[in-house]
């Protein structure tokens, strides 16, 4: 989520062995689009290749881009239902093979509405031409509806409150609403210690884990959970930032078969972090003859389906004060 009141201050990661890629090994970026006022909160990747696009601000519009186009243009390819009750889009994640949980509310700044929050089912099986959409439940308690997990296999979705530092289990197909877990590391801090208003952020799940980024702690970790998605354990701290002696914030991430993460890091950066902590700066944004920035706000990460050398990273214009976003194609080598 976009932290526009944040300036880049360099990195300073916390955790131990540090590092920039090699020189003989830095990654290739591309841009695929950038679009003004688009600002990119999340993204997900269809069986068909497809990237379904959740904007911040577009009025509830969701868009679709295929990275693999000579010219990737995004398209609108559905409108929440109840626009401009919910006009905002946040997380994203396929609940059932062509279906799609997605976050929408209606935001002022960090923060919905009361009674606005709800998750609404993305339906691409006929593909993105013919997406339909419908509302399945509302939150009217949470802060603000951030990262977005399914539950592989249950039809449930565990949703991020950046707000009040919790998370909720949402069942798509009936409704139901439940608390299941909050704690401090969840939180944001005193606006004193750190001005980032957003606890945790991106949530994944993989082997009966849940890990998460905390954007004002400067925290990835995970917790271990129930089939269902109850907490069963303390929260494992897997790499911090410094937050004292910085301005980034983790945004939301991917994981890939050996659990190395790769996180947007507001406001121009792609970290990669492995399961032992080890931290290296993939890229780092640089300004350009038009003002932009070569990594600008990179808010989520998705690895293409077919090819794990290939991230696609969407854009929510952090590093040009919320301006423009877009969506980058990043090789690693």
């Amino acid at each position: 989520m976009r932290l526009s009141a944040l300036l880049f201050a360099g990195l300073a990661l916390a955790t131990p062995v540090v590092h920039r890629a090699a020189a003989d090994c830095q990654p290739t970026i591309r841009t695929l689009f950038r679009a003004d006022n688009l600002l990119v909160e999340n993204l997900a990747q269809t069986s068909k290749g497809d990237l379904i696009l959740n904007p911040l601000t577009s009025q509830g519009r969701i868009y679709s881009v295929s990275p693999y186009a000579s010219q990737p243009r995004p398209e609108v390819i559905a409108i929440l239902p109840n626009y401009p009750a919910a006009d905002g889009l946040t997380g994203i994640s396929e609940v059932w093979p062509g279906i799609f949980a997605v976050g929408g509310q209606k935001l002022v700044g960090y923060a919905a509405s009361p009674n606005t929050s709800g998750i609404y089912l993305l339906d691409v099986r006929s593909g993105v031409t013919h997406a339909k959409i419908n509302k399945v439940a509302s939150i009217p308690a949470i802060g603000i509806i951030n990262g977005i997990v399914a539950i592989p296999n249950t039809g449930l979705v565990l949703v991020a409150d950046s707000v009040y530092g919790r998370v909720y289990r949402v069942n798509t197909v009936t409704g139901k609403v439940d608390l299941v877990m909050e704690g401090d590391l969840f939180k944001p801090l005193d606006q004193s210690v750190n001005r980032i208003s957003l606890g945790i952020n991106g949530v994944k799940i993989r082997n009966g884990w849940l890990y998460f980024t905390s954007s004002a702690r400067g925290l990835f970790g995970r917790v271990k959970i129930s089939p269902r998605g109850d907490r069963q354990g303390k929260i494992q701290v897997i790499a911090t930032l410094d937050i004292a002696h910085t301005a980034a914030a983790y945004d939301d991430f991917t994981l890939d078969r050996n659990l190395n993460a790769y996180i947007g890091l507001q406001n121009n950066a792609i970290v990669k972090i492995t399961p032992q902590g080890n931290q290296t700066v993939l890229a780092t944004g640089v300004p350009t003859v038009n003002g932009t920035y070569t990594v600008d706000g990179p808010s989520s990460v998705v690895i293409d389906r077919w090819n794990p050398k290939k991230l696609y990273v969407s854009e929510n214009g952090g590093a040009n004060g919320g301006k423009n976003g877009g969506l980058l194609e990043m090789t690693l080598c």
